[in-house]
């Protein structure tokens, strides 16, 4: 059996040939985006590279992500892996209530932490050698300029440019405190289901819609776990790709 039969058992079947799919590695963003198409009425799927959390599978097993999905039409939202890193950790924690340990652990741990993320998003960053059809944005850019990185991601899943005013529409759909108000009110949860509600109203940490800044993650490492990051970094050869999207 090849890898790419094994990748497909373990997780969902990648959609038709010429989909668009808008993939990140989980808590990178995607509700986020994902909202703002959904606005437009885009046609598209939704995919983690069966990266998911609660799937805690190694990074050997999502090596084939690209291979598998090379028919597709693959749109890659990629963010900093220290901010994804700590979105997760209360994911993991605070909504889905599966993993015990502390920050650092959790960091560290092969399964979830900083560098499964970092491997995830090189291996997807340069999956346009597989893809042909295939667009990187950025989520730091994005909090930077919505209007100008999302009318791209726009218009690669619907292969057209979209009229300004629906994008700005869209945009102001997708800003913080909108889409907090959808997920408090229980919008979100009749819209999405438990993927945009949260687990414990009077808990800020549990809902989805948890922060959505920049450098967030300054706010919960301490000095060693900053010293692992750059670590990290500097044996991956992550810090070009950090500073493309403005995030180094």
């Amino acid at each position: 059996m090849s890898s790419s039969d094994i990748y497909i058992r373990q997780h969902e079947p990648p959609p038709p040939p010429g989909a668009a799919v808008l993939l990140a590695f989980p808590k990178s963003g995607r509700t986020w985006v994902r909202y703002m198409l959904d606005q437009l009425g885009a046609d598209f799927h939704v995919s983690h590279g069966g990266a998911a959390h609660i799937a805690k599978q190694p990074f050997e097993a999502v090596l084939c992500g690209p291979a598998v999905y090379r028919a597709c039409r693959v749109l890659f939202l990629l963010r900093d892996p220290r901010d994804t890193a700590v979105s997760g950790f209360f994911q993991a924690t605070r909504r889905k209530r599966f993993y015990e340990g502390d920050m650092a652990a959790f960091l560290r741990d092969p399964l979830h932490g900083l560098e499964k993320i970092i491997r995830f998003n090189l291996l997807w960053s340069r999956a346009g050698e597989t893809i042909s059809d295939f667009e990187v944005i950025r989520y730091e850019r994005m909090r930077r300029d919505a209007h100008e990185e999302f009318a791209r991601a726009a218009r690669f899943v619907l292969e057209r440019d979209s009229d300004e005013a629906a994008v700005e529409a869209a945009v102001e759909a997708g800003k913080y405190d909108n889409m907090r108000r959808v997920e408090r009110s229980g919008e979100g949860q009749r819209l999405y289901g438990a993927g945009l509600r949260p687990r414990d109203p009077a808990d800020p940490d549990s809902y989805k819609v948890r922060r959505g800044v920049v450098g967030g993650w300054r706010d919960y490492f301490s000095d060693a776990d900053t010293a692992y990051a750059e670590e990290l970094f500097d044996e991956h050869s992550y810090r070009s790709l950090l500073a493309d999207g403005g995030a180094a």
